[in-house]
């Protein structure tokens, strides 16, 4: 090897010196080593690129049997809740259809319910009405076999007689006997007709009146005076429309919720925060009579048409009829469960109204000292009721400012007019009967 090495050594070099080799257009020789060691370089790091590739194939292999099972569990809990939904809707569907069934039943049933509640509420006010007939006729027959009798007509002379006084003075000298209740009267505003309301109402005047809120205003009968109660325990009388101040009444321990004039407009009734009704009179500006027997404040106070009678709303959940003659309740009427809030008569009846926290409303019978009908709708505290003139239709107001309108003779809702989120204070009707002016929480009137 050694010798052929010299040999090509001698050749080449002669070559060259001769001139006959151009070294410039000969290639380059390249060096096996190195390029050998490159392409084991490569070939190494290209083993390696592979070995890191098979592992991640592996690895990936391994998460897609898992997602592949877990794509079988979902898959088979899909169809489970498939089929448990598909076995609800069947049941849904069943339950529709007897809900079909029993609403159908039901509102046939709820029809018969109200057909026999009105019969049996009709049949309740002919037998009372039966009863007070009968007991006015007992009434007659006994007068007139006492007026057969001389003794016996001076002796109901001279009670007549202390009667009148005693009415004229009931403060002074009460009475040790019983009012009697008085038969119903006819009445006499059915036969008039009244304008509606001007419904551009505004402001007259305003008046600084109180120290604190006034909590009620009622209008003197017959005249165009009304009174104001407030927070600051007093209680007066102003001029309509030019507001001046006849009158200022005190004597109450707290705030004055509530006001009610005699018929005749001879005396006013205020109801309290201490507990305490008090009768005054106004001809002398003082209270002649103090009522104690509420055990929390008085809300609420009314008049009887006759004026011997009176009744009162309390936070004791009670409300109680007083004989102002005998300076005393007769009776007291429980039946709510939360405050009494307002109370009013029906005209010209024996029948009165009460409104409660409890979101009813009870009308009572005080020959009877029952509660002839419950009517219930309203969603919160009833704050407020009103009669129509004609005495057949009731206005209700409630903490929700919800006003509702009820058939009393029905006993049913006619109508509900929704005031706002504010509470309505207070509801009264116009002398029409078209109209319902509403008092609410918000300050604001609405007809």
């Amino acid at each position: 090897m050694k010798r052929t090495i010299d040999a090509f050594q001698r050749e080449w070099f002669k070559l060259k010196t001769e001139g006959k080799v151009d070294l410039s257009k000969l290639p380059q020789v390249p060096a096996v080593y190195q390029e050998n060691q490159k392409l084991h370089d490569q070939l190494t790091f290209l083993q390696k690129e592979l070995d890191a590739a098979k592992i991640v194939a592996e690895r990936a292999e391994t998460t897609g049997r898992k997602l592949c099972k877990q794509r079988d569990l979902r898959k088979i809990h899909h169809r489970r809740v498939q089929q448990e939904k598909d076995k609800l809707n069947a049941e849904i569907e069943k339950l529709k259809a007897t809900y079909e069934k029993y609403q159908v039943k039901f509102k046939e049933l709820s029809g018969k319910y109200e057909a026999l509640r009105t019969e049996k509420m009709l049949i309740d006010f002919q037998r009372k009405g039966l009863i007070a007939r009968i007991e006015q006729l007992e009434k007659t027959k006994q007068r007139l076999t006492e007026t057969l009798d001389a003794q016996k007509e001076k002796e109901v002379l001279e009670d007549k007689a202390q009667d009148e006084e005693i009415k004229k003075k009931p403060a002074d000298r009460p009475t040790k006997e019983p009012t009697p209740i008085p038969d119903e009267v006819p009445n006499a505003l059915l036969e008039k007709r009244f304008e509606p309301v001007n419904v551009g109402l505004s402001v007259l005047k305003s008046r600084k009146g109180h120290m604190l809120g006034v909590s009620t205003v009622a209008v003197f009968p017959g005249k165009d005076i009304f009174a104001t109660a407030s927070d600051d325990s007093t209680w007066k009388l102003w001029t309509i429309p030019q507001g001046d101040l006849i009158m200022c009444g005190e004597g109450h321990q707290d705030w004055v919720s509530s006001l009610a004039f005699h018929p005749k407009g001879l005396m006013l009734a205020t109801g309290s925060g201490d507990c305490s009704i008090k009768v005054w009179d106004i001809a002398s500006a003082s209270y002649k009579i103090t009522l104690m027997e509420h055990a929390e404040a008085v809300w609420a106070l009314d008049y009887h048409f006759s004026g011997d009678f009176l009744v009162s709303g309390s936070m004791d959940q009670s409300a109680k009829l007083w004989d102002l003659n005998m300076q005393k309740s007769r009776y007291s009427y429980r039946g709510h469960v939360d405050s009494i809030n307002t109370i009013k008569w029906k005209p010209y009846t024996n029948y009165f109204m009460t409104g409660s926290a409890d979101k009813s409303i009870s009308l009572w019978d005080i020959r009877s000292n029952l509660c002839v009908q419950t009517f219930s709708g309203h969603n919160n505290a009833v704050n407020s009721l009103a009669f129509n003139l004609a005495g057949d239709q009731l206005a209700s107001g409630d903490a929700d400012g919800a006003v509702r309108v009820w058939d009393v003779k029905m006993v049913r809702e006619i109508g509900n007019y929704d005031c706002g989120k504010h509470a309505a204070n207070s509801v009264t009707w116009d002398n029409s009967g078209n109209y319902i002016v509403v008092a609410g929480d918000d300050s604001k009137i609405r007809l």
